[in-house]
């Protein structure tokens, strides 16, 4: 990988990723007294609510966008970052740098020590003031935890949605898929609308919560879809990404094209544009904003001259080489069905946080990829050894090319089986591997959240 080069910013920076180490607190009183303290930056702009266990930071990059080709001046918090952590709050498309991150936490921090505020409380508090003082119209915010207790709940928003949901936290969030919808209903509110592509039980127990909160809560699915309220027509432009038409009784069709690969994000697309269409965006500004959508580390195609400097001597046949975040069973299942209708049978390059479902990793995975190459995240220390996945790919039955401590190794092994290669398994390995395949520096802190 690249050199590490220490801690971003300085002092304040440190101070702020050291507060990951008080976990995750669900709660929204710590966060309410930490904007009181501010001054209340939620109220001087219109915020929106992304939800959901999949495809939340797909629609916010969309919506993001899409609002901005209105245009409008917009904030955008996402979560959690890939290499540098003012990623996670940009203006008008324009992620923090290091320095501007730096100031902002020197002035969050003795709030945050006041009112206990966890990492997130506080990184989420940062934005929102961020925000209020850039003087956007819009704040596109991604729910971090659930909903009804996540930090991001503290705002009123102007319109609501929720993208796929899944099993993941259980600990926290309940034991199945509807405990976990409940969870993320939290952020609807009476009368505000909302939209989701939630299917199943995830769904029914969606409408109920809507349904109770007095939320006109609009349903997007894929066609056929006779009870949805927008049908959706999708086809792939291969890894030029993909094409959607939505179609809604009694209105005009919407038509929009995204760069991004696969039906999960030309889903989560036509979702940010509904909801665009809610706060009053125009066809052309919808279509325009699409078009312009970067979401780096999902199913994201590595340009072929940058990772083969990284990795010299690869096959000359060898490539694609993609890279996603895809840490849970659902979003690997999502993965490996876009990759059978590319045809890619790639070699896995596999990571996994200690908490995640790395046997439904792996079975989502099987009858796609062509063997496994197992790693992890050098400066996570949630992440699993890899000893541990190699005897979980053994016990799926996958072909295990490679047991290698460092990313880079794995990579390495896994272009030499002259397959594409598929990156995944955890953001935060995504966030160590996709800077040195593109000869970018790349922080060297611990990454707990």
């Amino acid at each position: 990988m690249s050199t590490p080069v220490g801690p971003p910013g300085g002092d304040a920076t440190r101070a702020l990723f050291d507060r990951q180490r008080l976990g995750i607190v669900p709660g929204t009183g710590r966060m309410e007294a930490l904007l009181e303290r501010l001054g209340r930056p939620q109220d001087r702009f219109a915020s929106v609510l992304v939800a959901g266990t999949n495809g939340k930071g797909g629609t916010v990059a969309h919506l993001d966008a899409m609002l901005r080709a209105t245009p409008a001046s917009v904030g955008r918090y996402v979560s959690p970052h890939l290499t540098h952590p003012g990623e996670r709050v940009a203006v008008d498309g324009v992620a923090m740098d290091d320095a501007a991150f730096e100031a902002a936490a020197a002035r969050i921090l003795p709030h945050a020590d006041a009112t206990d505020a966890t990492f997130f409380e506080a990184v989420t508090a940062l934005a929102l003031l961020t925000f209020a003082e850039a003087g956007v119209r819009w704040a596109v915010l991604e729910v971090g935890l659930g909903g009804r207790l996540d930090a991001t709940n503290v705002v009123t928003p102007r319109a609501c949605a929720v993208a796929q949901v899944a099993l993941d936290h259980q600990a926290i969030l309940g034991p199945d898929v509807a405990s976990i919808a409940r969870e993320k209903a939290g952020i609807l509110r009476d009368g505000v609308p909302a939209w989701t592509t939630a299917r199943g039980e995830a769904r029914t127990a969606l409408r109920r919560e809507a349904a109770r909160l007095g939320a006109p809560l609009g349903i997007a699915d894929v066609a056929p879809a006779p009870d949805a309220d927008a049908e959706l027509e999708i086809a792939s432009r291969g890894l030029r990404g993909s094409a959607v038409r939505i179609r809604r009784p009694g209105r005009p069709d919407v038509d929009l094209a995204t760069p991004l690969i696969g039906a999960a994000q030309a889903s989560n697309a036509a979702l940010a544009a509904l909801v665009a269409l809610e706060l009053g965006a125009t066809p052309d500004a919808i279509a325009d904003g699409a078009r312009r959508t970067r979401w780096p580390g999902r199913l994201e195609v590595v340009p072929d001259a940058a990772w083969r400097r990284a990795v010299p001597g690869a096959p000359a046949d060898a490539g694609p080489l993609l890279l996603d975040g895809a840490h849970n069973p659902a979003a690997a299942r999502a993965a490996a069905t876009t990759l059978e209708r590319l045809a890619l049978r790639p070699t896995l390059v596999l990571g996994a946080a200690d908490d995640k479902d790395v046997a439904g990793l792996l079975a989502a995975f099987a009858g796609t990829v062509a063997g496994v190459v197992v790693t992890r995240a050098e400066r996570s220390p949630r992440a699993r050894p890899p000893a541990d996945l190699a005897d979980a790919a053994a016990a799926a039955g996958l072909p295990l090319l490679g047991v290698e401590a460092d990313p880079r190794d794995a990579v390495a092994v896994a272009v030499a089986a002259g397959a594409p290669v598929l990156v995944a398994g955890s953001l935060f390995l995504i966030g160590e591997v996709r800077p040195w395949l593109l000869g970018e520096d790349a922080p060297a802190w611990e990454r707990w959240q």
